[in-house]
């Protein structure tokens, strides 16, 4: 891929919860928590996922990453990214949403503190 061209098969780009990229049911692989529940992405199941999607990508975009390997990685990375938590924006917050709504109705800040706090 030269510079300033886009990827000719982006759309094909597998999500990292798809059957294909993964071989699952189309849910985030298993494994993933830590013993407390949380997310770890340091898990071998997580790791072992991304190995089968890099994989994956590394056979469809051979072309691609042949001709521009560095821009290539750029581009997934920068889609990646857009697909993964935290996102552009503020969080959403149902008490934040609902405040934003009321002062776009007029209400007075006094109110809606009184509506929205806990």
């Amino acid at each position: 891929m030269r510079q300033g061209e886009s990827m000719s098969r982006a759309s094909a780009v597998p999500s990292p919860t798809s059957d294909s990229a993964f071989g699952g049911t189309g849910e985030p692989t298993p494994g993933c928590q830590s013993h407390e529940g949380e997310l770890d992405a340091r898990t071998p199941a997580c790791d072992r996922g991304v190995k089968r999607f890099a994989k994956r990508l590394r056979r469809v975009y051979a072309k691609e990453i042949s001709s521009d390997p560095r821009t290539f990685k750029k581009s997934v990375v920068e889609i990646l990214r857009r697909h993964l938590p935290p996102f552009a924006g503020r969080p959403t917050e149902e008490a934040i949403t609902m405040a934003a709504a009321l002062r776009t109705e007029g209400r007075e800040w006094r109110e809606i503190y009184r509506l929205v706090m806990p």
